[in-house]
């Protein structure tokens, strides 16, 4: 029976990712990515409009959405993860953009946060905060 990487090597669910190479790496950019989204959502709510709020939002927008998806995906280059989402990124902003012109229900305000709630679970997850939940194990599969 394989094991995946989340087991231990008696098939308890491992206490914690590994802190090494990329996974580490990927781990520490989720948290930043975390602050950067909890922080801009916080100030877009509360009417914030201080060139703190534009630095912060321009740099959720270029990155966050994006490392949302790319980090998932686990792979082994952190540069290419980083410059892919930041790729992502832009599109997503873009097409969230593109919709509300469509829609003629410009707001941005309103976007930015629609993406920080769809970003966070993600990103939280991929922080190591949200617990692991274990695979049942073959046997204990009813058919």
């Amino acid at each position: 029976m394989t094991r995946s990487p989340d087991h231990a090597d008696d098939g308890r669910p491992a206490a914690e990712p590994s802190n090494t190479g990329a996974d580490a790496i990927r781990r520490w950019r989720a948290r930043g990515c975390v602050l950067v989204t909890v922080v801009v959502t916080v100030m877009t709510v509360a009417g914030a409009h201080t060139s703190v709020r534009a630095v912060l939002a321009l740099a959720f927008l270029l990155f966050v959405p994006g490392n949302a998806i790319v980090s998932a995906v686990g792979l082994d280059d952190p540069l290419a993860e980083a410059t892919l989402a930041g790729a992502l990124s832009v599109a997503i902003a873009t097409a969230a953009a593109m919709v509300m012109l469509w829609c003629r229900l410009w707001n941005p305000a309103a976007a930015e946060v629609l993406l920080a709630v769809a970003s966070l679970p993600f990103l939280v997850r991929q922080a190591g905060w949200w617990p692991r939940i274990a695979p049942p194990d073959d046997e204990a599969v009813v058919r």
